[in-house]
């Protein structure tokens, strides 16, 4: 007799403080990758808030943990830039080639942004054949 497989649930939900330990995790998964960005370290928390948008900020959770998160950031501080932003999606490695970011995507930031945001600025390692499928 088979066993069927567990069903997980999953949601999307805004970003707290709390997912921090978590967010950072798997940013650092994606530092250690030397694909995902240029940074070597992963910044404090404070460090990170002060940059990123706090109403554009969301978490794909599964089984009440955090495997994902996305969130947006202004490209520059140079007026002829505002309302450009460039948006970060990370999923932790064990939950990768499953759409959670392209879930992410279609379903937290994108649909908030719509209105606000003048334009995305999307930009990806070519060496990440992940991300280009986005």
């Amino acid at each position: 007799m088979k066993h069927a497989e567990r069903s997980k649930k999953a949601m999307i939900r805004e970003m707290t403080k709390n997912d921090w330990d978590r967010v950072s995790d798997i940013y650092m998964q994606g530092i250690l990758t030397g694909k995902s960005t240029f940074n070597t370290e992963c910044p404090s928390f404070k460090e990170w808030d002060s940059g990123h948008i706090k109403e554009c900020r969301y978490v794909y959770e599964e089984d009440g943990e955090v495997v994902g998160w996305i969130a947006i950031s202004p490209s520059s501080s140079r007026c002829a830039y505002r309302g450009c932003v460039e948006m970060s999606v990370y999923v932790d490695e064990n939950h990768r080639g499953k759409g959670i970011g392209t879930k992410l995507i279609k379903g937290s930031v994108l649909p908030k942004t719509g209105s606000v945001i003048g334009k995305t600025q999307p930009s990806w390692n070519t060496g990440l054949p992940e991300s280009t499928g986005l």
